[in-house]
């Protein structure tokens, strides 16, 4: 229940507390497996999101998965 109450308050918006899929994911770049949430990642913590770009953001988290039983999370981070 506490999430929908995040939803609603606009937590998981475009600006919101806790950025999520900024560049759009799948539906955004076209299926390649999670290749494009790796770029997006790496974008944002090097400071080159344009139009997307998080203010600050220093760490980033992305996910990649063939769709089927493989998958693997990436955390990218730089030094301030």
């Amino acid at each position: 229940m506490e999430q929908v109450v995040e939803i609603l308050a606009g937590a998981y918006s475009f600006r919101p507390l806790l950025p999520v899929d900024t560049g759009g994911g799948a539906l955004g770049e076209g299926r390649l497996h999670g290749m494009t949430h790796l770029a997006e990642a790496v974008l944002q913590v090097t400071g080159r999101g344009g139009d997307r770009k998080v203010p600050g953001a220093s760490r980033a988290l992305a996910t990649v998965s063939n769709g089927l039983s493989k998958s693997a999370v990436f955390v990218f981070s730089r030094d301030s």
